[in-house]
């Protein structure tokens, strides 16, 4: 009778061993796709994920903190900002040029070109307001247009001066 009651326990043992590895292994398989799912939900959160504004109250509201969000603005010329939080201590907004005015009149070159800015924390305003903090190649439009207007207004009053000189 001892004997049968070993057999008995050494196969009672073997089928609870089997069925705890199966076990084991069901969990292992569900953590590891638990994890996975959650580690895929914080990346996207963390870098793709933009809190869409409707108006400039809200995209001002998140810029102030430095919040992911993005906001589209159609004024002379159409713009897409999106805050992309913090690097170097300061708050990174992209700057996507949509459209062109027919007034203000960019070159070919620069339709549809952004500009990376850089503002101080807590910052209140539209970004383009400060061309020093920003970099890229819608700045640089933006420059050339200034320049380009500077030159327009010297050469329209060059005759003005003149004539401002000689009375003098």
């Amino acid at each position: 009778m001892k004997k049968q009651n070993i057999f008995y326990r050494t196969i009672k043992d073997m089928l609870a061993r089997e069925r705890l590895e199966r076990y084991s292994k069901r969990t292992v398989i569900i953590v590891s796709i638990l994890i996975i799912l959650f580690l895929l939900t914080f990346g996207y959160a963390t870098f793709f994920y933009y809190k869409t504004c409707d108006s400039e109250a809200c995209f001002f509201n998140y810029l102030k903190d430095c919040n992911r969000a993005s906001f589209s603005r159609t004024t002379d010329l159409s713009f897409e900002y999106l805050i992309n939080g913090y690097s170097g201590g300061k708050c990174v907004v992209a700057v996507n040029l949509i459209s062109d005015s027919e007034e203000f009149k960019l070159g070919e070159f620069y339709k549809t070109s952004s500009m990376v800015c850089k503002l101080p924390f807590g910052q209140y305003g539209y970004p383009e307001a400060d061309l020093s903090k920003c970099t890229g190649l819608l700045k640089e439009g933006f420059q050339e247009v200034f320049v380009n207007r500077l030159k327009t207004e010297v050469v329209n009053n060059v005759g003005e001066l003149n004539l401002r000189i000689e009375n003098l």
